[in-house]
């Protein structure tokens, strides 16, 4: 089983902020749900995340000089539409994120090990995430935007999911998907080189159903006796 889009949400960014509130549905079966938080002009102070009311797990986290970007998982999202909440424990210059839902997903682990990376100066965010064929990985990246004129374009086979560049001088989250494979390179270009934060992860596919798999080992096992002669 392979692990599909169900929705994304792409919300307004808050400022002077302890928090940021959006709306997200999830549907479907098999779900997990993964949250993009990027934080700008960074105080020091935990940053958690809910939806729903349900506590998330972090995933992982990067900070780099005033920027932070971080990912939060839920197995088993509640179903319909509800609130995610990403929460600081000090005010901050702005609060940024995004979510991605997706179904026929793994409901034991949810994900693999994040990766991270970081680059100051730069306009090409980039990280390297391992992952499989039949998995999905999701991005977020942090950074500071320069006068409104940011600008961000998700890289060859990725998927945009969230993007609040280009809305105030404050920071913005970008967030993007792609399909599985050994290892997937989740790469952004900006027309202003900053100092950024990258944090992806795989999320892991659902295993087949027993009786899918006795089946498919039946048929192999019929294509064996006619070869071999046998009716």
């Amino acid at each position: 089983m392979a692990v599909t889009h169900d929705a994304a949400s792409n919300p307004a960014k808050a400022t002077s902020a302890t928090s940021l509130t959006f709306a997200h549905t999830c549907s479907g079966t098999e779900r997990v749900l993964v949250v993009g938080s990027s934080v700008d002009d960074l105080v020091p102070a935990d940053t958690t995340a809910t939806y729903a009311g349900v506590s998330m797990t972090g995933i992982g986290a990067l900070t780099n000089n005033f920027d932070r970007s971080e990912l939060f998982g839920l197995i088993a999202p509640a179903t319909g539409a509800n609130n995610v909440v990403i929460t600081a424990a000090a005010t901050q210059g702005s609060i940024a994120g995004g979510a991605e839902s997706v179904n026929g997903a793994d409901q034991t682990t949810g994900w693999g090990t994040a990766a991270t990376a970081e680059a100051d100066n730069s306009t090409a965010p980039t990280v390297t995430v391992t992952s499989a064929t039949g998995e999905l990985v999701v991005d977020n990246v942090a950074g500071g935007d320069l006068i409104s004129q940011q600008t961000a374009t998700a890289g060859a086979g990725q998927t945009e999911r969230w993007d609040s560049t280009g809305v105030d001088s404050n920071g913005f989250a970008i967030g993007s998907t792609e399909a599985g494979a050994a290892s997937v390179v989740m790469s952004w270009t900006l027309n202003n080189a900053i100092d950024w934060a990258s944090v992806g992860v795989s999320i892991k596919a659902a295993a087949a159903a027993a009786a899918d798999t006795l089946f498919a080992q039946g048929a192999i096992w019929m294509r064996r006796l006619r070869l071999l002669g046998v009716r």
